[in-house]
């Protein structure tokens, strides 16, 4: 058996990180997330990147990135349908995430329409935003 290094840990109380079958002794591969703010106030979106970044781990948070695992949308306005269609379209194998203030039932209809995978009223129930952005949510066909 080859004896691989061990992925180093940033604290002795942090576990040591979950292996895949198909990792093979490589630590499992963090998914990216582009993050596409409605309004892009710069030290905002950099600030929403650290805070979130922070609570998920397991993901690559940035407001550039060629080929995202994920792209979410946050902040979305009805009526901007046609942006959701774009980054559909830049990204079609990516899981496409929209978050928006206000009821689901208000705007999930046009964006799902529109090519998006996942719609969340924000402030989004962290557990579940977390599920879809780590990667059990798989791109709709």
């Amino acid at each position: 058996m080859l004896d691989l290094p061990q992925p180093k840990r940033t604290s002795p109380l942090e576990p040591p990180p979950a292996l895949g079958a198909r990792a093979r002794g490589f630590a499992a591969r963090r998914r990216s997330c582009l993050l596409v703010p409605a309004h892009p106030e710069r030290a905002l979106s950099l600030a929403l990147v650290q805070h979130i970044g922070d609570e998920l781990p397991g993901l690559d948070l940035a407001l550039e990135c060629e080929r995202p695992d994920v792209v979410w949308i946050c902040g979305y306005e009805r009526g901007h349908a046609g942006r959701i269609r774009e980054f559909r379209r830049r990204h079609p194998r990516a899981v496409l995430v929209v978050t928006a203030r206000g009821p689901e039932e208000a705007w999930t209809p046009e964006v799902l329409a529109a090519g998006a995978d996942a719609a969340l009223a924000w402030p989004a129930d962290r557990t579940r935003l977390a599920r879809i952005l780590s990667g059990t949510l798989q791109r709709r066909a």
